[in-house]
């Protein structure tokens, strides 16, 4: 997901199946970066002006949870705010710092239930300039019932 969202937001999705309840449980992270990446940054570079983006919509685009209560991704230390497992793993063997999250939705409550006959979908919505980063990925995790 490093793209540039800056003039044009970037969306991508996780939904699941209508006809089938699904339940996601966390949602891992990682954010690599070709510089030493502190926390009042995102990867190496300057803290995000717009943030990224989390939340639970319908096909109406209608925001049916945000899971950020508000408050956009800008730092590599915002994650901690919402999930709190994200830790800068430090230099991997190419030189690139990485940060990990782990959002365990289960255990902050409950996993994120997505009910038959419903079209909701996961949306993680990129609104800034993410190219200089080496990479940006979020993989969910969860099953169908």
């Amino acid at each position: 997901m490093n793209v540039n969202g800056s003039v044009t937001p970037q969306k991508f999705y996780f939904q699941p199946s209508a006809s089938r309840v699904c339940e996601l449980h966390r949602m891992l992270i990682e954010v690599d970066d070709n510089a030493a990446a502190g926390v009042d940054e995102f990867g190496a570079a300057m803290a995000l002006t717009n943030g990224v983006l989390i939340r639970v919509i319908d096909s109406g685009e209608n925001v049916i949870l945000d899971l950020l209560d508000g408050e956009a991704i800008k730092s590599n230390g915002d994650w901690a705010k919402h999930c709190y497992d994200a830790q800068n793993i430090g230099i991997n063997l190419s030189g690139d710092d990485i940060w990990t999250v782990r959002w365990s939705f289960d255990r902050a409550g409950q996993p994120l239930w997505f009910p038959v006959g419903h079209d909701y979908r996961l949306e993680v919505v990129i609104q800034d300039d993410l190219t200089s980063l080496v990479d940006f990925h979020i993989m969910v995790q969860g099953y169908y019932d």
